[in-house]
């Protein structure tokens, strides 16, 4: 760094915070800052920018660990000074949480009746909180520290994958012989129903309803007060198919199987929309394609809605939804 006058400039330099990697310093109003490092890989740089304004000395703050420990703050018995800029830098832990709490003594906060101070969080250039306009006398934000992201694609191909896949396609390695198939190493097979047979709870239970035949159309959706739910449509004909719905609790346990549509045929596939809702169609000559839910929660649960895609009737398969404008 080139100053023009370097005696001067660093008699008047407070020091806000030295680490093992970085110090930050400033002069009356204007950001110096220098780097002597850099986090290293197991960390990421968390730099808080603090501009005061004419109260400096209501605002208190702390950084600290999930355990409670303070991480860093302020200089001990040292108010900052008026409208002044302070940067601090940290080298945090990758796979910790940490709070930053902001404090006014007086309850006014640090903007704007007394001057347009400020100050923002951020993980490398990643900003993870700033302050506004609002009066407080303390705020907490709360943040994990995650793996870093890369930036920029390779120049070249990897020859491998730079971190374990959960499978590679067509990879058929693994044999379930007791299901007659054939599976990519990775993955893994579990038989929750068969058709025209009840349906066994983790409870030990079973369901009163059988499970429905010529399963084909699918989609798993997650559910408003946990769990999620496997919907499925029935290809069966003569007013015998529908769309039933598998659910399951956080994990993964099997806990309900209920019907969400009947009287209606063949219904093949169809397609899921943004809004967490299935539309299922029908594969014949005047069918349609239906709405519904497989969330207890939703306003239309147990009340399947005809769409207006099928017109006057069609032979349906697929819906796909342009999801960009819901």
């Amino acid at each position: 760094m080139t100053l023009a006058s370097a005696a001067a400039v660093r008699a008047a330099l407070r020091i806000l915070a030295l680490t093992i990697c970085l110090v930050a310093v400033v002069v009356e109003g204007v950001e110096i800052v220098e780097r002597t490092g850099r986090c290293n890989d197991n960390a990421r740089l968390f730099k808080l920018t603090l501009d005061t304004d004419a109260y400096p000395w209501e605002t208190r703050w702390a950084l600290m660990g999930a355990s409670g420990e303070i991480a860093a703050g302020p200089p001990a018995n040292t108010n900052y000074a008026r409208r002044n800029r302070y940067i601090g830098f940290w080298c945090l832990d990758i796979g910790e949480d940490y709070t930053l709490t902001m404090k006014d003594l007086q309850g006014d906060g640090i903007c704007c009746a007394w001057g347009q101070g400020s100050f923002v969080g951020k993980l490398d250039d990643e900003e993870i909180f700033r302050s506004d306009d609002s009066d407080y006398k303390k705020l907490s934000f709360d943040f994990s520290v995650k793996t870093r992201l890369t930036r920029q694609p390779t120049k070249r191909p990897t020859t491998q994958p730079t971190r374990p896949v959960t499978f590679v396609r067509g990879d058929l390695s693994q044999e379930i012989t007791d299901l007659g198939l054939r599976i990519s190493t990775g993955m893994s097979v579990r038989v929750i129903a068969r058709a025209n047979q009840r349906v066994r709870y983790a409870s030990g239970g079973l369901s009163g309803r059988r499970f429905h035949s010529m399963p084909d159309g699918a989609t798993v959706t997650p559910l408003e007060g946990g769990g999620y739910a496997y919907v499925s449509n029935a290809e069966m004909e003569q007013r015998r198919g529908g769309v039933y719905a598998i659910y399951f609790d956080d994990n993964s346990n099997v806990i309900g199987y209920r019907v969400l549509l009947s009287g209606t045929t063949r219904n093949c596939s169809g397609g899921k929309s943004p809004w967490n809702t299935w539309i299922s169609c029908e594969e014949t000559g005047r069918g349609q394609c239906f709405q519904v839910t497989a969330d207890p929660r939703h306003p239309n649960f147990g009340r399947p809605q005809e769409t207006k895609l099928g017109g006057n009737g069609g032979n349906f398969e697929a819906v796909a939804v342009d999801g960009r404008d819901p």
